[in-house]
């Protein structure tokens, strides 16, 4: 089979894979490919699939805090706020205080005002 997202996508569609499947390929893809094409493709075929599971929040989590690419780690704190925004504080906390990266705090920011809490509004 060739690993590449769309082909994960086509497989998943005409059933030749499951979700399980599905999600170990893609997350293969993003933690072993160079090409950030390809991992951003990966990261939007898992939103798109709907793929909710703590195994996922804890791989995004982890993109998050240490991929040296500022937009993987982005596209990480978009998956995190799309998807998990209810457990997400901690990591958004320490988005915060150690994140180099514009577009990521830009991010993180925006998901502390979505989640709207007494916590999230003091940090």
């Amino acid at each position: 089979m060739d690993r590449n997202p769309q082909a994960v996508l086509e497989d998943y569609n005409n059933k030749g894979i499951d979700k399980s499947t599905a999600t170990k390929l893609l997350t293969s893809i993003i933690e072993n490919y160079d090409e950030e094409k390809f991992r951003l493709d990966a990261i939007d075929i898992l939103h798109t699939l709907k793929i909710k599971t703590i195994t996922l929040y804890e791989f995004f989590e982890n993109l998050l805090l240490s991929d040296s690419s500022e937009i993987i780690r982005n596209a990480a704190a978009k998956y995190i706020s799309a998807n998990f925004l209810e457990i997400s504080l901690p990591v958004f906390q320490w988005v915060i205080l150690h994140e180099t990266s514009y577009y990521c705090s830009i991010t993180v920011i925006n998901s502390l005002v979505k989640i709207n809490t007494i916590e999230s509004k003091l940090i």
